[in-house]
């Protein structure tokens, strides 16, 4: 009755499967997450933007063929020709301000798709953590319900043994078994619940697990260091990721905002082509010309519908909507900075505060135990005290996982998450051999 739930997940030891790390579990994830992939692939699409932006403003270079065959009436004289030419086609933009603002906007699109590659293998990194340590927790739950439903089972015996001595009444016995049987309810929803968060960890990699390491009886707990809010405020404003990521969305919004305002505006090109040409009448029929031609090219917009000034107010909008998403990522980041940074210095308390609650817990089961046997309790006390030191022990591990998690999530929204945190709490962790 005085082990803790770690003595009592060691009773399950397999001598043949070996526990996996969280490193491992996250290198699996790496090669097979389907949502890291889209999310990657996705991100790489976005980046293009700016190649495919480049064609506005850079210079072109075309191969051109054709041939024709023409038939023409004059006075009722028909007369057919055949002709043909190919040759080459330059063009480079020397004023387009819409092509230029275009490829700003698509600049910016780029930039945001390498932050949106980075905030999915950071989004990774926490669901496999989250997932890991919710095996725990759920390998955690089972152990207590396993060790209360054996309790529990004793007690029953015990008690069905005092009854029949005569030393208590069947009511004693009656109450005990009914604790028992809601022992039992509980140790099959634990044992699912176990085997669902497996599955869920499996998702993510594409692999299930016999085991995982477990949580080492002492890992630094700690508060955000330094114990300064506005420190960390002022540096989740510069690196965070969601806010990076709308700030580029708000640039991408502003440039394409002022390439529709340009669509007005005109244009000029230089053009070149060199061709070569042949046709079977003419002066020079059945003779080669070749033509090279160096040249400017103007285009003056003069009327569209409408549809450019529609354009541009769709923009506007859009420019808006980013300014707006931009304020919004700000706010929720500090938000969420605020809140990590109570919920570790809570996380701290919780642990301790746990700690010292298995202690008085296994005290007043002693107390209600020594009453039991002369008297001055019941079976009932008996058993809630039992459960009691069951459960203190199960939420000061959870409390301990909560912590975990709550870290990681802390240095996502302040933007220092990386691989690097993920390996130091790897070496939280002690390589058990702890069956799931």
């Amino acid at each position: 009755m005085k082990k803790s739930l770690l003595a009592l997940a060691t009773m399950a030891v397999s001598l043949t499967a070996s526990a996996t790390s969280l490193q491992t579990v996250y290198e699996q994830a790496l090669q097979n997450d389907p949502q890291l992939a889209a999310a990657v692939a996705s991100a790489q699409a976005t980046q293009e933007s700016s190649s495919i932006a480049l064609g506005g403003v850079g210079p072109s270079l075309a191969f051109v063929a054709d041939m024709y065959q023409t038939s023409t009436e004059i006075d009722g004289t028909t007369t057919d020709s055949n002709s043909h030419s190919y040759g080459l086609q330059f063009k480079q933009p020397l004023l387009n301000a819409n092509s230029w603002y275009t490829y700003g906007a698509a600049s910016s699109q780029a930039e945001a798709g390498k932050i949106q590659n980075k905030m999915a293998y950071q989004d990774l990194l926490v669901r496999v953590s989250e997932a890991y340590f919710n095996v725990l927790r759920a390998q955690t739950t089972l152990a207590s319900a396993k060790a209360e439903e054996a309790a529990v089972k004793r007690q029953l015996e015990q008690t069905e043994q005092r009854f029949k001595v005569g030393l208590i009444a069947i009511t004693d016995v009656h109450e005990a078994r009914a604790v028992y049987d809601g022992a039992t309810v509980t140790l099959i929803a634990a044992e699912s619940q176990l085997d669902i968060a497996y599955e869920a960890l499996a998702q993510l990699t594409g692999e299930r697990y016999d085991s995982l390491d477990a949580l080492k009886a002492d890992i630094p707990m700690t508060g955000p260091g330094p114990a300064d809010r506005t420190l960390w405020e002022q540096e989740a404003l510069s690196n965070s990721l969601n806010i990076q990521a709308a700030t580029k969305a708000r640039d991408a919004a502003v440039s394409n905002h002022k390439a529709k305002r340009a669509d007005h505006l005109p244009t000029l090109d230089l053009v070149a082509s060199h061709s070569i040409s042949e046709s079977d009448t003419g002066t020079y029929a059945d003779k080669e010309i070749t033509t090279t031609a160096v040249g400017l090219e103007l285009s003056v917009p003069l009327f569209t519908s409408g549809s450019q000034y529609a354009s541009s107010k769709q923009a506007y909008y859009e420019r808006e909507s980013a300014e707006k998403d931009l304020e919004s990522a700000q706010r929720s980041t500090l938000l969420q900075v605020r809140s990590y940074y109570r919920q570790l210095e809570a996380d701290v308390a919780r642990v301790k505060a746990r700690k010292q609650a298995i202690t008085s817990a296994r005290s007043a089961q002693d107390a209600t135990q020594t009453g039991y046997e002369v008297g001055t309790r019941n079976i009932v006390e008996v058993l809630q005290a039992q459960r009691s030191v069951f459960a203190a022990e199960r939420d000061y591990e959870t409390a301990r996982y909560d912590y975990v998690i709550d870290l990681l999530k802390f240095k996502q929204a302040v933007g220092l998450l990386s691989p690097a945190d993920l390996q130091e709490v790897n070496g939280w962790l002690e390589a058990t051999k702890v069956s799931g």
